[in-house]
């Protein structure tokens, strides 16, 4: 894990780094940028929290199963991870009275199907999540009350999700369909998202 010191984009200095002997797949900040969650491929530490001031790991967490944590996001006092869990694709963690170096994990989801969570993004009251090629890779979750998410809708993309960022009204996707690379994906009504536009990416 490494931070650069960007305040000066002209001259970079060489980064602080923190070796924590695991593959690091995602990683967020917190609002106050205090604590960095990553997501990893260690089975007892599918999430790490580093705090920022100290550049330390602080905390790591622990979830059922032998699985990796392949995306996290953090929104207000909330953490959410994607996961290879087949029955737990989602996990939500609150960061509690004592702050991220105590969380707890409030709350998880299974999707339909089989396949890995990839990426996570969080608007509001609404958690979106892409997974790799199944027969729907987006899928929509009201997470107004954290502790109990509940599936709204989902989408077939017709390849692999890798990205996902939304705004307004439409979620953005970074797929591996050969000529749809972008997708745009109406989401204004959460139970029937409807793609409304593409763009190729055609190389020479």
């Amino acid at each position: 894990f490494a931070l650069f010191d960007i305040s000066s984009p002209t001259s970079i200095p060489s980064p602080t780094t923190l070796e924590l002997g695991v593959d690091v797949y995602a990683s967020a900040i917190d609002p106050r940028e205090e604590f960095a969650a990553l997501a990893s491929n260690n089975n007892s530490q599918e999430v790490l929290l580093v705090e920022l001031s100290s550049f330390t790991l602080d905390e790591s967490v622990n979830v059922d199963g032998n699985d990796n944590g392949n995306a996290v996001e953090i929104f207000g006092g909330y953490l959410f991870l994607g996961s290879d869990a087949d029955s737990e694709d989602l996990e939500i963690f609150s960061s509690g009275v004592s702050g991220w170096s105590v969380p707890s994990l409030i709350s998880s989801t299974n999707k339909s199907g089989t396949q890995n969570v990839s990426e996570i993004d969080i608007g509001g009251d609404y958690a979106y999540f892409v997974t790799t090629n199944s027969s729907d890779e987006l899928y929509i979750y009201d997470i107004s009350t954290p502790s109990s998410p509940t599936y709204l809708g989902s989408i077939d993309i017709g390849g692999t999700v890798y990205g996902i960022d939304v705004e307004g009204s439409y979620a953005y996707l970074a797929t591996s369909h050969n000529s749809r690379e972008l997708d745009i994906i109406d989401i204004s009504t959460k139970t029937s998202p409807v793609r409304v536009g593409s763009l190729n990416l055609s190389r020479a």
